[in-house]
């Protein structure tokens, strides 16, 4: 039956055994490389016409690839060109009254009051042209619409 190994009745060694000598840790990498065999296909340089570019600072290549990634941004924004405008920016002042209330009637478009206080606010003089009924006339065409009493209730 094995005993179970406890830490704390082992002595500890004196540390360290041993100092390195001056200057081991700042010759071992090469050390380490040098010991490495070399193949033919690492390549030695940089690829022909690239010797320059290796040459620059680091903080020079990353302004010089942002510099170029923003002009080719903007070179493709303005040889694209702007997007067309939205029909929906046209001016309602073109369309034909006629056609304007038609739509209006037949579409199912939602107006609501806002939208015609916007309206009203934009262009004061446009209720000179409405109708001015009296309440009777109201209540004779409110009585003339047909009703089904479960849509409201």
């Amino acid at each position: 039956m094995n005993t179970p190994f406890r830490l704390d009745q082992h002595p500890r060694r004196p540390q360290p055994l041993t100092a390195p000598p001056a200057g081991y840790f700042d010759k071992l990498p090469t050390r380490v490389m040098d010991r490495l065999p070399r193949t033919a296909a690492e390549p030695t340089g940089a690829a022909f016409g690239w010797q320059w570019w290796q040459n620059l600072s680091g903080a020079f290549r990353t302004s010089m690839a942002a510099s170029v990634l923003i002009i080719s941004f903007v070179a493709a924004f303005w040889l694209l060109g702007r997007p067309a405008a939205p029909a929906a920016t046209a001016s309602l002042d073109s369309v034909p009254e006629q056609e304007l209330v038609g739509y209006l009637l037949n579409s199912g478009a939602a107006v609501e009051a806002s939208d015609l206080a916007v309206l009203t606010a934009a262009h004061p003089a446009l209720t000179q042209g409405f109708m001015r009924p009296s309440a009777a006339e109201i209540d004779a065409a409110l009585d003339a619409q047909p009703l089904e009493e479960l849509q409201y209730f």
